[in-house]
């Protein structure tokens, strides 16, 4: 027999159990995972960062929205704070400096070289030209995070099904029907897509219209440091024209190329082209070079063609659209999962998204039609 919910999320990355979670509190609601575990794709392979000039202007509402909820969280959530103070050292090479001048901001401040050193001893400043420094950035506990998600959906009753992947979404008497791979038959009044980078075929398999979603492939790799250096104060380094960023992770540093190349959707692995480009770069503004690159990954960002994620109902009827989060759906997912709970419950937009004046409209799917 169906089993029926009023909302049935696909998709368990910190999207759907974020929203999820939320949802749990008032209605009955499943998230629905097509790996065996949740968070296998880009929550499993984030950078984990915290940074509340990155993005657009939306992106920077919601970061700003998300920071209270991330560094102290409500009373009955099961997990205390998940940031760590880090901060970004932002550089820049030969023919890139006007470009983090424009950066320069109350949040980015140009620093000296002396000052950038005092961050990393190991730069090589003569392969630098100008240097920002932005103090309000911070590591984010991603796994803690995700599964303090996990335990308040269940918590409220809500339900958690990982190899079930959906293959077929159909709309009948103002009720969705959706069967798993497995066979399994669940109806819904609500259909919510958090499927990341399977989005827009989730629309697909529910006759609704694609938002033209693109994903794009992020690689990483771990870099060990020679004996001498103390990295665990270092800042995230990040090169401004973003031909690598890197932050220390366990002892070593975590290197990416910032690639963002277009593939479809798929189980991603890390480019070895693009990191040793990476480790290229690396080189020219390090006092150590890039022995070896080990335990490299790749992970999917998913962007709307305007880099804005996807929030709201689409014009097919019970159908809603929680996707795009791009490279910052771990440091937004705070303020979406408030967004997306308000818009499905018909409730005014909660406090944290009303001091930052936030726009519905910047997120909304009629946007992309």
């Amino acid at each position: 027999m169906e089993k029926h919910f009023d909302f049935l999320v696909v998709g368990a990355g910190m999207a759907g159990v974020s929203l999820g979670a939320r949802l749990a509190e008032s209605a009955h609601v499943a998230v629905m995972e097509m790996e065996d575990q949740a968070g296998y794709h880009s929550t499993g392979r984030s950078a984990a960062s915290w940074i509340e000039n990155y993005g657009n202007e939306t992106i920077v509402k919601l970061n700003r929205a998300s920071f209270d909820f991330l560094n102290s969280p409500p009373e009955g959530f099961p997990c205390d704070g998940v940031l760590r103070k880090r901060g970004v050292l932002w550089v820049a090479r030969a023919g890139s400096e006007d470009g983090l001048g424009e950066m320069f901001n109350d949040d980015v401040v140009e620093i000296s070289a002396t000052r950038a050193l005092e961050y990393v001893p190991a730069l090589k400043v003569s392969g630098l030209r100008r240097f920002g420094y932005e103090a309000e950035a911070y590591d984010i506990d991603v796994a803690k995070l995700h599964q303090a998600h996990i335990k308040m959906l269940k918590s409220h009753g809500g339900e958690l099904k990982c190899n079930a992947e959906v293959v077929a979404i159909d709309r009948a008497d103002a009720r969705w029907k959706v069967t798993t791979r497995a066979g399994e038959e669940y109806s819904a009044d609500t259909v919510v897509n958090a499927a990341g980078a399977w989005a827009d075929e989730v629309a697909r398999l529910a006759g609704v219209k694609p938002v033209n979603l693109e994903a794009r492939r992020r690689s990483a790799g771990m870099v060990p440091v020679p004996d001498e250096y103390s990295i665990e104060n270092w800042p995230f380094v990040v090169e401004v024209e973003e031909a690598f960023y890197f932050r220390p992770d366990g002892g070593k540093l975590m290197l990416s190329p910032a690639d963002a190349t277009p593939v479809e959707a798929h189980d991603a692995w890390a480019d070895d082209l693009e990191l040793a480009k990476a480790a290229a770069v690396f080189d020219e503004v390090m006092q150590f070079s890039v022995t070896r690159v080990s335990n490299t990954w790749g992970g999917l960002r998913t962007f709307a063609p305007d880099a804005t994620p996807v929030v709201g109902m689409d014009e097919v009827p019970g159908f809603f659209w929680f996707a795009g989060q791009g490279g910052y759906g771990i440091q937004t997912s705070p303020a979406m999962a408030s967004l997306g709970t308000s818009l499905l419950l018909g409730n005014a937009l909660e406090t944290a998204l009303r001091e930052q004046a936030f726009d519905i409209a910047s997120v909304a799917p009629s946007r992309l039609r």
